[in-house]
């Protein structure tokens, strides 16, 4: 008796406290799900954007400084063709104007050169002629020894006429002799200069020859 009084006491679940339970249940499941979800979503939504952003930034970053590193390749390219071509003009112009220098000089010796009185200048403006030629362009370099030539052979049996300048033009003979070898044309035109030196180092003697002797003759 006292065993059905006590089942008689026990709570009596019914199936709409179960049911309600069960609700209760999916209703709080779903929620945290929906929750998570909600929660994953925004994470996802602020994430994805800035790790988007950071990517388009990082790239555009990367392609900028090659750009400007390109950029630069291409300035510092265009500034060397720029120099070089600037040193290829001056270097042009420098070789014209000596070459000018020296036809003006040759076409006066060589009028000089014929004159009895003017000849020792006229070879002098051979010298002058002969070393702005050696700073001209490669082609007109051959003017050196026609310059040269020209000079050592007004020089022959003219020795007389030379008289103290022989000594100048050996200073000026000896500059271009400089130059000759300094361009590296000694081979081409040495053996110019040395008969070209001989035949004034002679006159030179000559003249000193004569004079001592003019002086012995008047004491």
């Amino acid at each position: 008796m006292f065993g059905i009084l006590a089942q008689a006491t026990q709570p009596v679940v019914t199936e709409v406290e179960i049911l309600e339970k069960v609700s209760s249940f999916f209703y709080t499941a779903w929620g945290m799900l929906l929750a998570m979800v909600v929660l994953v979503a925004g994470v996802v939504g602020w994430v994805v954007p800035w790790w988007i952003s950071r990517a388009q930034k990082l790239s555009f970053e990367l392609k900028e400084k090659e750009l400007l590193d390109r950029i630069e390749t291409q300035r510092e390219e265009a500034e060397r063709q720029i120099a070089q071509l600037d040193q290829r003009l001056t270097q042009k112009m420098d070789e014209e104007l000596a070459e000018a220098k020296g036809d003006a000089f040759f076409a006066q010796g060589v009028v000089l050169q014929e004159m009895k009185g003017y000849r020792p200048v006229g070879l002098q403006l051979a010298v002058l002629a002969a070393g702005n030629y050696v700073r001209a362009a490669e082609e007109q370099k051959g003017k050196v020894g026609v310059s040269l030539k020209g000079a050592i052979k007004a020089c022959q049996g003219h020795e007389d006429e030379l008289g103290n300048t022989s000594e100048s033009t050996l200073d000026m003979l000896n500059i271009l002799a400089a130059d000759l070898k300094a361009h590296g044309l000694e081979p081409r035109f040495g053996d110019m200069v040395e008969q070209f030196r001989k035949l004034l180092e002679k006159a030179g003697e000559d003249t000193k020859k004569a004079s001592g002797e003019s002086g012995g003759g008047t004491e």
